[in-house]
């Protein structure tokens, strides 16, 4: 939206079930550049924290706090990408993009 702000929860998962509990830091991340990525305090609020997996669980999900505004977003996928770094995991190994998430806050204003 224009206004306020929301919750966009991005999921996170494990290959497969473990038999112990699962744990991995996360924090949201600038990235240097001029348009295409979202940046903390304009587009969404910066924050940090542990996800943990009981065992047997394969999916949790980090919270972000989107800030809403008028700009008119870059053309691609009609938003910003939102990065999310993963580290410290206890009890399992890290794959994936070099422990990094991505998610795209999409522009409500198209035209």
């Amino acid at each position: 939206g224009n206004t306020g702000s929301q919750v966009v929860r991005l999921p996170v998962y494990l290959d497969e079930p473990a038999a112990v509990p699962v744990t991995v830091d996360w924090t949201t991340v600038d990235i240097l550049s001029t348009s295409g990525v979202a940046i903390s305090g304009s587009d969404y609020v910066a924050d940090s924290g542990t996800v943990t997996f009981a065992p047997g669980e394969t999916t949790q999900y980090v919270d972000i706090t989107v800030l809403g505004d008028t700009a008119l977003e870059p053309p691609l996928l009609y938003g910003e990408w939102l990065v999310v770094s993963f580290h410290s995991a206890t009890n399992a190994r890290m794959g994936g993009f070099w422990g990094l998430g991505f998610g795209v806050i999409i522009d409500d204003e198209t035209s």
